[in-house]
């Protein structure tokens, strides 16, 4: 857990500083966080993703990772959430709170409708309300540190 401080310069003009506590939380009593993390390389768009499940007390409950192939970032952190949510159904857990760095991914209540990956999206949203998913948030990557390592 540390504090980041978070600047924004437009036009070479400092417009906004503010100070961010980066770490976890644990979920609540018998809930489950899932934290997920895609990554593809900028030259190559190889992919791979990652994440883990972790208890009410921050233990480690199971972790995965995936050798996507060929992707985007915005793919690679679909599939990676479709994964952990997968792996989460075959576990039976119920009450999962879900975590990553992907801003696309924790808006999967807003709209995606024509959208490229919609198929992907409506298997996330399915599994989500299968798995009675309290909420999806999206955290700093600095806060999703291991998750980082699996997918890498």
């Amino acid at each position: 857990m540390r504090w980041i401080v978070v600047i924004i310069i437009f036009g070479g003009v400092m417009r906004y500083a503010s100070t961010r506590f980066i770490g976890c939380s644990p979920p609540p009593t018998r809930e489950f966080k899932l934290n997920t993390y895609g990554a593809a390389k900028v030259n190559t768009n190889v992919a791979s993703g990652g994440g883990l499940i972790k208890d009410e007390h921050g233990n480690w409950i199971k972790g995965f990772y995936r050798n996507i192939g060929t992707a985007s970032t915005v793919e690679t952190k679909l599939w990676a959430l479709w994964d952990g949510l997968r792996l989460a159904l075959e576990l039976d857990l119920k009450g999962i709170h879900v975590e990553t760095d992907a801003q696309v991914t924790s808006n999967l209540q807003n709209s995606f409708e024509n959208h490229h990956f919609n198929n992907l999206i409506s298997d996330c949203r399915f599994l989500m309300s299968q798995l009675e998913v309290a909420n999806v948030e999206h955290i700093f990557r600095e806060a999703n540190k291991c998750e980082d390592i699996l997918a890498n």
